[in-house]
């Protein structure tokens, strides 16, 4: 920490030494262009016992990512930059030049291509970061699924669960603990249904992972 300290309060002396030179200065960047956007709203509850809040989007807005952030921040320090790159002409496109013109940046050098899809970070999430992510997100999910239900039984078999006239199989189990050797099937059939009912969710994770995940098509 102290290295990255000493590294950090060295780099802006020189910052302050770079940024005379950089007002007035023709600089090119080159790069991807991408356009960033987001989304702002609120988020509320309907009710205080509502597990997932509801997000009111009001407005949504767009500025440049990748090389175009570069070019922003050095117009931004006082330098004439010009832009070059390629873009698409749809309308991910049209945001990219806007946000330029905005920035009082040149886009000669920028080139719309129809062959060309503009970069844009909801679509690389969507597209690439998503589907990689997918399937060990419903394995997590499945496991935290039938974790749930083995907790829910055993809390119930201790009576710390649901109780009654509410039914539970962890209940069911319990309360067939006394008749085992006359009636057998009291408990054992409650406790079958645990065990397939946590079987079949696992199965169906597993079924769900091979179908979502990427690396086997």
């Amino acid at each position: 920490m102290a290295r990255m300290s000493s590294n950090i309060s060295d780099s802006v002396p020189r910052l302050k030494r770079w940024l005379p030179r950089l007002r007035g200065k023709r600089i090119g960047v080159l790069g991807d262009l991408m356009l960033d956007r987001y989304l702002w709203g609120t988020a509320s509850r309907l009710s205080p016992e509502a597990a997932v809040p509801v997000v009111d989007f009001v407005e949504q807005s767009e500025c440049l990512g990748g090389a175009g952030n570069v070019a922003v921040n050095i117009a931004a320090l006082g330098g004439k930059v010009e832009a070059f790159g390629v873009i698409g002409t749809e309308e991910a496109g049209r945001a990219v030049q806007k946000c330029l013109h905005a920035a009082n940046i040149a886009d000669k050098g920028v080139v719309a291509d129809p062959k060309r899809i503009t970069t844009v970070k909801t679509r690389i999430i969507a597209r690439h970061l998503l589907p990689n992510v997918l399937a060990p997100v419903v394995v997590a999910a499945t496991l935290g699924i039938g974790g749930a239900i083995m907790a829910e039984a055993a809390l119930s078999f201790v009576g710390l669960g649901a109780q009654p006239p509410t039914p539970s199989w962890g209940a069911m189990v319990s309360d067939g603990r006394d008749l085992l050797r006359v009636a057998p099937w009291v408990s054992l059939f409650p406790g079958v249904a645990i065990g397939l009912t946590v079987l079949g969710v696992n199965l169906l994770g597993d079924g769900l992972r091979d179908a979502l995940d990427v690396r086997v098509r």
